[in-house]
């Protein structure tokens, strides 16, 4: 909502009182502050959902309140006030009360910073040279009779959505959403925001909701290789009538930093250019996010850090394969003699004493799965075979990455000298975060050879790029010979 205040004062209704009061919509600093002259108890489960009506008359809902329960009390020359502030995390405004409890939504639209780079609509907005301009002019501006020297036309075209994709029981569509202001001597003007609209089969609550909104935000910061805020939501209610205005959504702890700026074809995949593999990735990655959220989640918050690397950073995207299903890494194809042993070991373990019961059990039952190394093996191997070859000796890497991730997180020894591990730590961890994203997407339909073809500075394109440079380093510091790589 452009014309949003960031004050609203209005009466809210708490525990059945109608208290003026003003909520002040700050980021971080965001309050509801009500005042009363008698005492109020608000209990937690009541601050779920606070309504208002502001002064202008437009309906206030604060979804997620958190502060004290008890209102506090000031006292000036024998006057008593009391007064309750409490911080909002969501802050709806519009012409109706949302109830973020039901399932009420039936759509939800948003922007993120960086819609425009990732759906680039190459070709929507132009200008060209025409002959005849006299004919698309008004009958009233032919009175002029100067000549006309040259003529340009300045254009949009509006070809339908960008991207449209039906996943699961939510309509995926991304479109433009020009506002043009009237064309005067003062000049043309034109301003484009890409939006994008979920359309839901069946309206949800307002949990569901941000869900599918920041699902949809994470696979798009993984493609575009860095941060995407999600600004401007706007809701609309299952019994809108007709023009009526959206419910507008203030989200108190949203971020406020814009993304990194990309050139459009630095993309893993563009929705603008590579429209039906952006649609075909985006549908299966969604199919697969009941078993891969919390995997893909670890990985996407290395990826929002861009360029700066950090210890917890390498640890994350070691321990993103970690969470991966069983399916996804497999199991080792122990002998059923050794399956056996292990069983017996581990009901004899029942009966040791605690805390060493917990932590023999605890080692026993890794053996018969997958350790980190072999996780993440497993998922180089998912890569088609012709993007292997791109990476020679890669599995030696993972190596060293794995041995940098168990240093960290246990303190031993890694090949390594401490000083190595350290300056080798970007390259190790961008091994790890291609090889998570490459496969997951491959898996999805990722077209990983017209990647490879693009000329685009994108940063795991020159992962890939700088890849025999920084293999002979790994292998000079760890004292073993490089061979090298196709890229």
């Amino acid at each position: 909502m452009k014309d949003a205040e960031s004050q609203y004062l209005g009466h809210f209704t708490i525990e059945g009182r109608k208290l003026p009061g003003v909520v002040t919509l700050r980021g971080g600093d965001s309050l509801l502050e009500v005042f009363t002259d008698k005492f109020v108890h608000l209990p937690k489960e009541k601050m779920r959902c606070i309504r208002g009506v502001a002064r202008g008359g437009e309906k206030l809902t604060i979804c997620d309140a958190i502060g004290s329960e008890i209102s506090g009390t000031r006292s000036y020359h024998g006057t008593t006030k009391h007064f309750l502030s409490l911080f909002p995390n969501y802050v709806a405004v519009g012409p109706r009360h949302l109830e973020p409890n039901k399932k009420v939504i039936a759509e939800l639209y948003f922007t993120t910073s960086g819609a425009i780079d990732l759906f680039y609509d190459i070709g929507a907005f132009g200008m060209a040279d025409i002959k005849g301009i006299k004919k698309l002019m008004p009958t009233w501006t032919r009175k002029d009779r100067r000549k006309i020297g040259f003529s340009h036309i300045y254009y949009y075209a509006d070809r339908g959505p960008i991207v449209s994709v039906k996943a699961g029981e939510v309509r995926i569509q991304v479109s433009n959403a020009p506002t043009t202001t009237f064309p005067s001597p003062r000049g043309i003007n034109v301003k484009n925001e890409v939006r994008v609209n979920l359309k839901f089969e069946k309206p949800v609550n307002l949990e569901d909701a941000l869900r599918t909104t920041y699902e949809f935000t994470s696979f798009c910061e993984i493609v575009a290789q860095n941060r995407q805020c999600v600004r401007d939501i706007e809701i609309q209610h299952k019994n809108t009538m007709d023009r009526e205005s959206h419910i507008w959504l203030y989200v108190s702890n949203a971020e406020t930093e814009e993304g990194t700026r990309t050139d459009f074809r630095d993309h893993l995949i563009s929705g603008g250019l590579h429209k039906q593999e952006f649609e075909t990735v985006l549908t299966r990655w969604m199919e697969g996010q009941q078993d891969y959220r919390s995997a893909r989640h670890r990985i996407g918050e290395c990826f929002r850090h861009g360029n700066y690397y950090t210890i917890d950073r390498l640890v994350g995207a070691a321990n993103a394969f970690d969470l991966l299903p069983n399916e996804a890494v497999g199991k080792p194809d122990l002998p059923r003699s050794v399956l056996k042993s292990l069983s017996c070991l581990i009901e004899e373990a029942r009966n040791l004493e605690p805390p060493y019961r917990e932590q023999v059990l605890d080692n026993l039952s890794r053996v018969k799965g997958s350790n980190l190394r072999q996780k993440i093996t497993a998922r180089f191997k998912v890569l088609p075979a012709a993007l292997q070859r791109h990476f020679l000796d890669l599995e030696f890497v993972v190596d060293h990455a794995v041995r940098a991730r168990n240093y960290f997180v246990h303190g031993s020894k890694p090949k390594l000298s401490v000083t190595n591990t350290y300056n080798l730590m970007f390259y190790l961890t961008d091994t790890l975060e291609f090889i998570f994203v490459a496969s997951d997407l491959s898996e999805c339909g990722w077209d990983y050879a017209r990647w490879l073809k693009q000329a685009n500075m994108g940063r795991l394109r020159q992962y890939a790029r700088s890849y025999d440079l920084h293999l002979a380093e790994l292998k000079k510091a760890s004292g073993t010979t490089a061979t090298g790589s196709t890229v």
